[in-house]
């Protein structure tokens, strides 16, 4: 009996360790999430979008010079349409719009429109219209640079949408301002 009392002391230490530890996993009976982290690689197809467009100072300036609006934002929503007589495809894009680099605010205001999301918070989002095929390979959820030429809706695009990096905002952000 006395090697029974002997053990007794570091079973109640065991029991005290694993007690805590086991209770972290277990949230009044549910189990608990545990932080994972899924990474994805950045892997935008140099087909998918025309890199040399924003490559050079020149390029980057002719392209700022001929647009009316210069917008960022996330393309929530891809649609290929087919117009006019040859039925010319084009590509439609629902772009939610975060930040504007250049343009008249009370005439993109008129193309903007509002959705309404839950907790009375809405978003803008605008209609983009871009030629040809490329835009196919655009998905949603990029977030993008767009060049805009006219004030209708929906808005045509000079370019196909660029992919968002903060060197590619700093380059077009200085054009906009003639530095």
């Amino acid at each position: 009996m006395t090697e029974f009392y002997r053990f007794v002391p570091s079973i109640f230490i065991a029991f005290l360790i694993i007690l805590p530890s086991q209770s972290q996993f277990l949230i009044k009976g549910k189990v608990k999430k545990r932080n994972t982290v899924i990474q994805f690689e950045n892997n935008i197809s140099s087909t998918c979008h025309n890199d040399s467009v924003l490559d050079n100072v020149e390029s980057v300036k002719r392209i700022v010079d001929s647009s009316r609006f210069i917008f960022t934002g996330k393309i929530s929503q891809v649609q290929t349409r087919m117009y006019g007589i040859e039925r010319s495809k084009r590509t439609v894009f629902k772009v939610l719009i975060r930040r504007v680099l250049k343009g008249d605010l009370s005439v993109l205001s008129d193309l903007l429109n509002f959705e309404t999301r839950t907790g009375n918070s809405t978003r803008s989002y605008v209609f983009a219209e871009g030629g040809g095929t490329r835009g196919l390979c655009v998905s949603h959820g990029w977030a993008a640079i767009l060049f805009g030429d006219r004030a209708y809706s929906p808005l045509r695009l000079l370019v196909d949408p660029v992919p968002l990096t903060l060197d590619r905002v700093r380059r077009v952000r200085s054009a906009v301002q003639g530095k």
